[in-house]
């Protein structure tokens, strides 16, 4: 590939060879720009072990900063069902120091941003994800630096996965005794842990996870994953305006025993989650660990949206939203555990667990203000967190004490008349010459991109956001531009 691997000469990627050739050079810190689509669908036939096609090979301990440019990566087959961190970039760690500088050839943290990943197929075990298998970033503090360079948080930004994930778990023994370990199944990355931000990033992905002692047991096993829509565990971490979609066929399958299973996150632990959403199908016919529509446990949630009306059908033809379980709590946002603000959930829930809630299953350690649940979708009328309301009003205004100035607005004729978050997380894209964007006012505008050129350069697409029917964003001076499409 092109490059020495710099801020002023990165890495050029331009083939299917070339991105493979990233992983030459695992934990080190370099830079590397897309320069194209690539088309890795033949990825499905390389590396024969021979029983099988293993496919692409995850780029190892990734410690770069990669950037998309809003490029497509379509057709990536990744199968170790035995292997661990599997996903494109593989594991996205590294650890810091206040000693360390950041230099133009020390990118200082891992970085992917502006990439779509489509139809992609990933199989993998204990950590994976489509984009990668884990993200997180360590530091040491040094008393009396006075070095603030080296504290910048790993970060994936703007980029949007769709396809296929199989997270499989094995138990692990030692003699007779178990070894936990921290497991995690995401349809964007399947473990994070340290100082991480992940920003307006979207998740369209068919998840099928197994595992809990080989057998689905539910006890005993150190094998127990979270799973969760765009994240399995968040060790620790901010989320902020991102999404889970659902499209036919697309949902979450969980058979086995887990530390929480949900539509967005699995286990939200130690993260904290702003202005996201989740559309997706759940259905957990034999999990643990807490089921919800958004969390399956635990976490700090904030203006966040557990949906359902917007799925388009199912694959095993029940309810969007809908989903099971055999143990623990089962809730329309959260299956048990954790901090809300702002929150609302409509979902159809059922189950066979030790308590069921239309919010949440129960409150041992959990705590709502303003949050709310819709009572008729749901057909459950209590909640351990959270207010039930009917679904007239919970298309009404007045029932939501939020500030729907600059975060939430509420259109009749827009999220079947529920509210909705001001900037929907992945509501800008670009698809061949056109940047596509969902306006306020309802339904989809177009801009050729060309006719903006001028205006982009040195732009990154998390800069723009929507205000009404335009477009808005800032170019590389700071300044605010602005443009309509057309319908």
């Amino acid at each position: 590939m092109d490059g020495e691997g710099t801020t002023t000469d990165p890495y050029i990627i331009q083939t299917l060879q070339d991105l493979q050739d990233i992983r030459d050079h695992s934990g080190t810190r370099k830079y590397y720009v897309l320069a194209n689509d690539i088309d890795a669908s033949e990825t499905e036939e390389w590396n024969h072990n021979g029983s099988y096609y293993e496919g692409f090979l995850p780029l190892g301990v990734f410690k770069g900063s990669f950037e998309g440019n809003c490029h497509t990566i379509s057709g990536l087959y990744i199968n170790r069902p035995d292997g661990e961190y599997q996903g494109l970039f593989g594991h996205m760690v590294d650890s810091r120091s206040t000693t360390d500088a950041v230099s133009t050839t020390d990118p200082g943290t891992p970085r992917v941003v502006n990439l779509n990943i489509e139809d992609a197929s990933v199989t993998g075990m204990h950590r994976a994800g489509i984009l990668a298998s884990s993200l997180g970033v360590s530091y040491t503090y040094n008393l009396g630096s006075t070095n603030r360079a080296a504290f910048v948080p790993a970060h994936i930004s703007n980029c949007h996965v769709s396809g296929y994930l199989d997270g499989r778990c094995i138990e692990r023994h030692e003699g007779i005794n178990w070894t936990p370990v921290h497991n995690g199944i995401g349809g964007l990355v399947g473990y994070t842990s340290g100082l991480i931000v992940i920003h307006r990033c979207t998740s369209r992905v068919r998840i099928d996870s197994s595992g809990g002692g080989g057998m689905g047991s539910f006890h005993r096993s150190p094998c127990m994953p979270a799973t969760g829509g765009l994240v399995g565990f968040s060790g620790s971490g901010l989320f902020i305006e991102c999404a889970v979609y659902n499209s036919v066929p697309n949902r979450l399958f969980r058979d086995g025993a887990g530390t929480g299973f949900g539509g967005f996150v699995g286990n939200g632990s130690g993260g904290r989650f702003y202005r996201c959403s989740t559309e997706i199908d759940v259905i957990a016919p034999a999990a643990t660990g807490g089921v919800g529509g958004f969390t399956g446990r635990s976490g700090y949630f904030y203006d966040c949206i557990a949906g359902g009306t917007r799925a388009e059908g199912n694959p095993l033809e029940q309810p969007p939203g809908y989903w099971a379980s055999v143990n623990w709590g089962i809730g329309g946002f959260c299956g048990r555990d954790g901090t809300f603000k702002n929150c609302y959930a409509i979902p159809y829930v059922e189950g066979h667990a030790n308590r069921i809630g239309g919010f949440s299953s129960f409150d041992s350690v959990g705590t709502g203000v303003d949050c709310f649940w819709d009572v008729q979708t749901s057909g459950v009328a209590t909640s351990g967190v959270g207010t039930g309301k009917s679904t007239a009003l919970m298309k009404d205004i007045t029932t939501f004490p939020w500030d729907f100035n600059y975060i939430w607005q509420l259109d009749a004729g827009r999220n079947a008349g529920y509210p909705h978050l001001r900037i929907p997380a992945g509501n800008i894209w670009v698809e061949g010459d056109d940047l596509v964007y969902l306006h306020d006012t309802g339904g989809e505008k177009r801009i050729i991109v060309g006719d903006l050129v001028e205006n982009l350069v040195g732009t990154r697409l998390s800069t723009f956001w929507v205000e009404g029917s335009k477009v808005r964003w800032l170019d590389s001076l700071g300044n605010v531009r602005e443009a309509e499409g057309a319908v």
